[in-house]
């Protein structure tokens, strides 16, 4: 093999890689929170305390969302977790809607607390999935970084 075909075919590599990266950084931001909005739609009050929200993804990309709760404010004095739904993949510029119930006893003090919601994200964007595969590997996963899971809350909510 000649010394111009090797170094055509080592330029023509460096392209198409340079291409793949570009691509990937392209999806999505690797710094940033994921762009993820709540909306609470109603909060039933028969038989306890069930919220329904609103969830919309505002990236290109397909976010993953694990991890839900409810936080209320002040103290925690309340026991138990809440039912929660499991993991929820979002498409990209899409909404779902989720229900949660409230951990007891909500209503301690008199006129209620304000609450909001948090979960975990990450982008299931094909190259942070490429990532987390290779960093099973025996030999490179020590090189390779996992894409980082974001703690995502809303705003606080009224009784």
């Amino acid at each position: 093999m000649s010394t111009r075909l090797r170094v055509l075919l080592l330029s023509f590599a460096l392209v198409v890689v340079a291409t793949i990266m570009a691509a990937a950084w392209a999806d999505a931001p690797l710094n940033s929170i994921p762009a993820v909005s709540f909306a609470v739609n109603n909060v039933t009050n028969y038989m306890g305390k069930t919220a329904v929200i609103a969830v919309v993804n505002h990236e290109s990309c397909t976010i993953s969302l694990t991890g839900w709760e409810i936080e209320l404010e002040g103290p925690r004095e309340y026991q138990g977790r809440p039912s929660r739904p499991k993991g929820t993949n979002l498409p990209g510029h899409a909404a779902c809607l989720i229900s949660m119930d409230f951990p007891t006893p909500y209503w301690r003090p008199p006129g209620g607390r304000r609450w909001k919601v948090v979960c975990v994200a990450r982008r299931n964007t094909w190259f942070n999935r490429l990532c987390i595969r290779a960093a099973k590997l025996p030999r490179v996963g020590g090189w390779i970084k996992i894409p980082p899971d974001y703690l995502i809350a809303s705003e606080l909510f009224s009784p």
